[in-house]
């Protein structure tokens, strides 16, 4: 593991400069026992619902506060993020299993005043419960505006997701490029809505509206299918003309 930080104090006082952070190659582990997990237990025991909510009263009365403290002191600095061969090992209670590697994490030019674009390039590998594999590369893009949460209570985001090299043991399909479009809302309460949108093979396309608060609702699905694509991901295309 290697992390590098460069800070140009000098530059951050003055309200510009760019923070760069580097970290090559960390691994972590996530362990689920019959209750709670690693993580959790590593982070101290569970807060009483009580404690929990007077503690957001708490940061609410000072969310203002602290939003434009942090927008006075970083003025158009900008935070320069990259991590770079992460590895996630994890186990379930369920019995199965797998691996996370994440060839690149990037977020470039976080701030508090413009646009902050980030990219994600992964491989995932499962071991299920039946000890079949399931694997996939996945790219995602995106980008996003913190100032808008931090002034306005909600940030919008349009997420591009590309999945591809899916494969299955036991499974001989030729599964295609999926890319799944997502234009969401997130509000500061937590609550996340938007409209995704899946293509594959150019001519098939699923949509539908969601938002998530505490249950998740789905409306307006639409799909658009082609059987005949259908037909060869499943390798019986030439029994379909």
């Amino acid at each position: 593991e290697q992390l590098v930080v460069k800070v140009p104090f000098w530059a951050i006082l003055t309200g510009s400069g760019v923070i760069e952070i580097k970290l090559d190659a960390p691994a972590m582990n996530y362990h689920e026992f019959a209750e709670g997990n690693n993580w959790s237990y590593a982070m101290g025991e569970q807060k009483k619902e009580e404690e929990k909510k007077s503690e957001d009263k708490k940061v609410d009365a000072a969310s203002s506060t602290s939003s434009n403290s942090a927008l006075g002191l970083f003025g158009s600095s900008k935070i320069n993020l990259k991590l770079s061969d992460v590895a996630v090992k994890y186990s379930l209670r369920d019995n199965s299993k797998g691996e996370i590697k994440v060839s690149k994490f990037l977020i470039k030019g976080l701030n508090f005043e413009t646009t902050t674009a980030f990219e994600i390039a992964s491989t995932a590998n499962f071991v299920m419960k039946d000890n079949s594999k399931v694997s996939f590369d996945t790219m995602v893009i995106g980008e996003f505006n913190i100032a808008d949460l931090m002034k306005n209570g909600s940030v919008s985001s349009l997420v591009i997701v590309k999945i591809n090299n899916i494969s299955k043991t036991g499974l001989a399909l030729k599964f295609p490029e999926i890319t799944t479009n997502v234009d969401v809302l997130l509000r500061k309460d937590g609550e996340l809505s938007g409209k995704i949108a899946t293509v594959f093979e150019s001519q098939n396309k699923i949509s539908a509206n969601f938002k998530m608060a505490k249950q998740i609702d789905i409306t307006d699905i639409n799909a658009e299918i082609i059987l005949k694509d259908i037909a060869a991901i499943m390798g019986l295309d030439k029994s379909i003309d």
